[in-house]
């Protein structure tokens, strides 16, 4: 299951980014956020920010449960980016912008994104 990120949530998930060696990201994270679950358990997470007209979007600071294996976090990750892209989309936002970098272009191409014009984006779009 896809939903938004709660507050609880983030005492949960905060933790994931130090495990992946990055410093502590919760001042840096934007409001909206999408976690995927399988029973109230959860497995990779993203954030979202959007630009005031719907013109566009960026997804990044995307992470996952360090217990996965790898094979589980590539295919919740792409579950998750996938239906974050359809919801952008439907939302009306013209363009996604992700960064492909760290071994994220493999999951991005997989979710349904293209490579745009710049080489560590990759980009949603109608």
């Amino acid at each position: 299951m896809i939903r938004t990120i709660t507050n609880a949530d983030l005492d949960i998930i905060i933790p994931w980014y130090r495990e992946h060696d990055f410093p502590d990201v919760r001042e840096a994270l934007p409001t909206l956020g999408y976690v995927f679950t399988i029973d109230d358990q959860l497995y990779a997470a993203c954030f979202v920010y959007e630009a005031f007209d719907n013109t566009a979007c960026w997804i990044g600071w995307m992470v996952t449960n360090p217990a996965n294996d790898p094979k589980q976090s590539y295919t919740y990750l792409k579950t998750l980016l996938k239906k974050v892209k359809d919801l952008m989309l439907a939302k009306g936002v013209k363009m996604i912008i992700a960064p492909a970098t760290g071994g994220r272009a493999g999951v991005l191409l997989s979710a349904g994104f293209k490579y745009g014009e710049t080489t560590n984006l990759m980009i949603g779009a109608k």
